[in-house]
């Protein structure tokens, strides 16, 4: 793989990428503004930090598959 053909490669997976978030972000965040919110909200239910809570909900899907 050549250097441009992994570029091109890597610029449509950011494209995926940031398809995704533009579609999900209702879902994801509701009507906040705040797109690290679901964050914070699992953060605070569960009594640890966004990072914690963000690995508890990453975990869930690494299992899924």
């Amino acid at each position: 793989m050549t250097q441009n053909e992994f570029n091109v490669v890597l610029e449509q997976q950011y494209r995926k990428c940031a398809d995704v978030l533009v579609h999900k972000k209702k879902e994801y965040t509701g009507d906040r503004i705040d797109r690290l919110s679901a964050f914070k909200i699992a953060a605070s239910l569960q009594g640890c930090t966004p990072k914690t809570a963000l690995a508890g909900m990453m975990s869930k899907h690494v299992v899924s598959l």
